[in-house]
C-alpha cells in the first residue's frame, strides 16, 4: 500500500516496517531498533513516536488509512494491533502511537487492510479463522465481519488460516489460503468461492473464475466497481 506517490509501506521482518521509496532507498519507519527484544506495548506508549516504539515479536500486516497507520502481529505478551496517528504520510517522524488494541480471544493475526466504504480496518485473524473490525473508537468488535471465530469447520468457509481481507460494495473478499480459494462474504456466517476450486495448482485454468485452481492465495488486491470482477474472472 502507498502512503505518498513515492514511498511504499512494506511489512518488515524482525517486527519492523520498513518504507520503499520509488528510487529504491529502504528505511525502517516502525521499530528501529533492530537489536532490541520484542516489547509489551501499552497504554504508556501512547503519544509516543512511531519510530522509536518497540519492535514488535512479528509483523504480520500493516494498511493505511484515514490518516492512520494499522499494524497487526504480536507483541512481548501476545497478539496486538497498533494504530498509528499518521496525518502526514510522507513524514514518518511525525507519526506517534495513537492505540492499541487487543482482545483475549485473537490467536494469530496474519493480516489488516482499510475499508474505506465503512471508515473502519478489517483485522484477520488466521489462528481463529474470521475477519473482525477494528472500530474508529479502536475498539477490535466482537463480533466477525467474515466467518466464526474459533469455529474453522463451520460452513465449510475456512479450514486453514485466512490470510487477507478487503471489502468491496458491501461484501468481504478473504483470502481461504489452506483451502486454496477466495471467499466472498455477503454475511459473517454467509460465504461463497469465487475463485479457486480447491486444487493447489500455479496452473489452473476454467471459467467461472471458481473452477480456476489456485495455490494458497495469500494477498488481495483490485479496485472498485466492476474492474474489481473482471480482474476475477480470469
Amino acid at each position: 500500500m502507498a502512503p505518498a506517490a513515492d514511498a511504499l509501506l512494506a511489512v518488515g521482518d524482525f517486527g519492523r516496517v520498513t518504507r520503499v521509496r520509488a528510487g529504491g532507498a529502504v528505511d525502517v519507519v516502525v521499530g528501529i531498533d533492530r537489536g532490541a527484544a520484542a516489547g509489551d506495548l501499552g497504554g504508556d506508549d501512547l503519544g509516543e513516536p512511531a519510530l522509536t516504539m518497540p519492535v514488535l515479536a512479528r509483523v504480520g500486516g500493516v494498511a493505511v488509512g484515514d490518516g492512520r497507520i494499522v499494524i497487526a502481529g504480536d507483541d512481548a505478551v501476545g497478539p496486538v494491533v497498533v494504530v498509528l496517528d499518521a496525518a502526514d504520510l510522507a513524514e514518518p517522524s511525525s507519526w506517534t502511537i495513537e492505540g492499541v488494541a487487543s482482545a483475549v480471544d485473537l490467536v494469530e493475526l496474519a493480516g489488516v487492510s482499510y475499508d474505506e466504504e465503512n471508515d473502519r480496518f478489517l483485522v484477520v485473524d488466521a489462528g481463529a479463522a474470521c475477519v473482525r473490525a477494528l472500530k474508529n473508537d479502536l475498539v477490535i468488535d466482537a463480533a466477525s465481519v467474515a466467518g466464526v471465530c474459533g469455529e474453522p469447520d463451520r460452513f465449510g468457509a475456512f479450514l486453514f488460516k485466512p490470510t487477507a481481507a478487503v471489502a468491496r460494495g458491501g461484501d468481504v473478499y478473504v483470502t481461504d489460503t489452506g483451502n486454496h480459494r477466495v471467499v466472498r462474504y455477503t454475511a459473517p456466517d454467509a460465504a461463497e468461492p469465487i475463485i479457486g476450486d480447491g486444487t493447489p495448482s500455479v496452473a489452473g485454468a476454467g471459467a467461472p473464475a471458481r473452477e480456476f485452481a489456485i495455490a494458497a492465495p495469500r494477498q488481495l488486491g483490485g479496485v472498485r466497481g466492476p474492474q474489481w470482477f473482471r480482474a476475477c474472472r480470469l
